[in-house]
């Protein structure tokens, strides 16, 4: 395995974990009602820790940063026990994880509610809520506070998460699934549905890592390099830069041109044609010009796809929709808000979108945005023009990850680098008592205040739909072009 480049990772959001999508509290509410971050923060727990990877989720309010050496830190949301801490309290602080075996960790997927991990040796692991088998132990469970192993029968290369279901590809370029089947999801042809009922379906969940068929059984003999999940679709790249998806077709996410749903993989247009060989008979401005396309990086959001492609300038392509009252891209289009950077890494979490480029980080996205934009204090909360993150001017970001209303950014050490970082504040939270439930003691009484830390904002600076909630469910159902 080549050696990666590392950095220091550096946060910007949303990072009161109890209310996130929620207008007011609730039962799970841990004391901590307002901690939002407008401009991107070091960590103070990581701050001289080498870190090579950072991972989280379109629809998921969990951190994980990976070090250099193989350990996992987890931060965030944790109702469910999705940080693998063995416990259900939330955490502020990126906190060491104990991973089985003590195996060195080299990635990883966040979902709403469960967590993969896979180590250098290619063991899966996983943790949280398994109530549609999505953590692959081979049955159903209310949820799993500890990283445990999953059975799979070959070396893990790369994973991928959604609502309820997991995807995970191995080093041979096998596809498996599990996890709840409607809308397609598991790519096994079916959605596994029985009418109950009256308006009352069930559908047999698959608790076990199986083996996507489909793929090869239409498309011959193909090796996945990368996968991504949004809430209800998938999307997969093979060795070639051919580009697959599945899943729930809603708002043109899956890049057919349509609507429909796709209970098994099909080839996305644009990333699977073969120009045909040259007509000799015909003169040079006669013969076909479309040139061949392929990706070379993927991601989604949580109803958008994203695609990298086309060597050397690495265009950035979407399909579907990142605001729901915005016109949907039913096909691959090229995004002109990055025409002209050349894209290293994308993330895009419930309505945002982040970009490292050369040594720019570029962010936007409609409102509701929650300082994921990174943008600053004082500065416009959101945008639906590109704009570079200021404090990161001239850095080199190595990585970015977004989450429900967050993102992470891997920044390089070098001197240049440096000497940003050294500028930005430093996040340095208290931790939440474990014993207050819904904000009190078992006895009733409310627990002392707690000392804030969270930036400030003029009001006057808010755009008009700020006050949107972050929805915590991905309501697609009835969309249309």
């Amino acid at each position: 395995m080549s050696e990666e480049k590392c950095g220091e990772v550096v946060f910007a959001g949303q990072a009161a974990w109890s209310m996130i999508g929620k207008s007011q509290k609730t039962g799970d509410f841990d004391g901590v009602e307002e901690q939002t971050l407008w401009g991107y923060h070091r960590i103070k727990p990581l701050i001289g820790i080498k870190i090579s990877k950072v991972i989280s989720g379109p629809a998921s309010s969990t951190c994980i940063a990976l070090s250099a050496d193989g350990r996992c830190y987890s931060w965030g949301k944790n109702s469910v026990g999705q940080l693998g801490q063995g416990h259900t309290t939330n955490i502020y602080n990126p906190t060491l994880v104990d991973v089985p075996n003590n195996e060195s960790v080299v990635g990883g997927a966040c979902g709403p509610n469960h967590t993969l991990l896979f180590t250098r040796t290619g063991s899966l692991f996983s943790c949280g809520q398994g109530k549609q088998g999505q953590l692959g132990i081979g049955k159903k469970t209310d949820l799993i506070k500890k990283f445990v192993s999953v059975n799979i029968p070959s070396t893990v290369h790369a994973v991928a998460c959604g609502r309820d279901f997991s995807m995970v590809a191995d080093s041979n370029g096998v596809l498996y699934s599990f996890g709840h089947p409607e809308y397609g999801c598991l790519g096994d042809g079916s959605e596994s549905k029985t009418l109950e009922r009256a308006n009352k379906f069930t559908f047999d969940a698959v608790t076990s890592p199986q083996p996507v068929i489909a793929l090869q059984k239409h498309y011959g003999d193909i090796r996945i390099k990368d996968i991504a999940c949004g809430v209800n679709h998938t999307i997969a790249m093979d060795t070639e830069g051919r580009v697959y998806s599945w899943g729930f077709g809603a708002y043109g996410r899956l890049g057919h041109g349509d609507n429909k749903d796709q209970y098994e993989p099909v080839a996305v247009a644009l990333f699977s044609f073969e120009p045909p060989p040259p007509n000799p008979d015909l003169p040079k401005f006669m013969q076909s010009t479309q040139p061949k396309v392929r990706g070379t990086q993927i991601t989604c959001g949580n109803s958008a796809s994203f695609v990298v492609a086309g060597e050397p300038f690495n265009s950035l392509y979407m399909f579907g929709i990142t605001k729901r009252s915005g016109e949907a891209t039913m096909a691959p289009q090229m995004m002109d808000q990055v025409q002209g950077w050349r894209v290293r890494s994308i993330s895009c979490g419930f309505s945002s979108i982040s970009v490292a480029s050369e040594r720019s980080l570029i962010a936007w996205g409609p409102s509701p945005t929650y300082g994921e934009l990174g943008y600053g204090e004082g500065e416009k909360k959101s945008s639906t023009v590109s704009a570079e993150v200021i404090d990161l001017k001239g850095c080199y970001t190595i990585q970015v990850a977004s989450g429900t209303a967050h993102c992470l950014a891997l920044v390089d050490t070098d001197e240049i680098s440096m000497s940003k970082l050294e500028k930005l504040p430093v996040f340095d939270p208290s931790e939440v008592n474990p014993s207050f439930v819904g904000g009190a003691k078992p006895d009733g009484t409310k627990p002392p205040p707690r000392k804030k830390k969270k930036v400030e904002v003029d009001d006057e600076e808010d755009d008009e739909e700020d006050d949107e909630e972050i929805p915590e469910e991905d309501d697609d159902e009835d969309a249309s072009e």
